[in-house]
């Protein structure tokens, strides 16, 4: 039985994943450096329509997003793997429980681990494919003699 569908869609997953690792691991890098949060400082302080509490809020919110965007990166990161594992045991059906169940744990880290970086959309793709793959049964071919 050919795993067309679970392949397409576990190489959708890997693809989003991949790309949000590099997003979100170029934003949290540019975001770590002090040159350019001091540049940032310095240009909400030199703009009058913020106040310095809204300047310390943008702030506080960047330190955020930069401490959550690491996990997010080690999310993508599994989703990647796990996502690559599966599709190889889906290659020539060899192992189709176990793709699906690579998928669906792919599916749950990835979405709760770069859930506010956009990660539910990978744990989407994850979650059908590994569901898909579970759920399908290979065709019992007969003998006739």
């Amino acid at each position: 039985m050919k795993r067309t569908a679970e392949i397409i869609l576990s190489v959708i997953g890997v693809i989003i994943s991949a790309l949000l690792s590099l997003f979100v691991g170029g934003f949290t890098a540019l975001f770590s450096n002090d040159k350019v949060r001091r540049e940032m400082e310095a240009e909400l302080a030199a703009n009058p329509d913020f106040a310095a509490s809204d300047i310390v809020v943008v702030m506080d919110f960047i330190d955020l997003a930069t401490n959550v965007g690491w996990f997010a990166v080690a999310g993508g990161v599994i989703g990647i793997v796990l996502g690559a594992v599966a599709i190889f045991s889906l290659k020539g059906n060899k192992n189709p429980k176990l793709a699906g169940i690579l998928l669906i744990i792919a599916a749950v880290l990835v979405g709760v681990m770069a859930f506010f970086f956009f990660g539910w959309i990978p744990a989407l793709f994850f979650l059908i494919a590994g569901i898909v793959s579970l759920v399908r049964k290979s065709r019992k071919t007969e003998e006739v003699i």
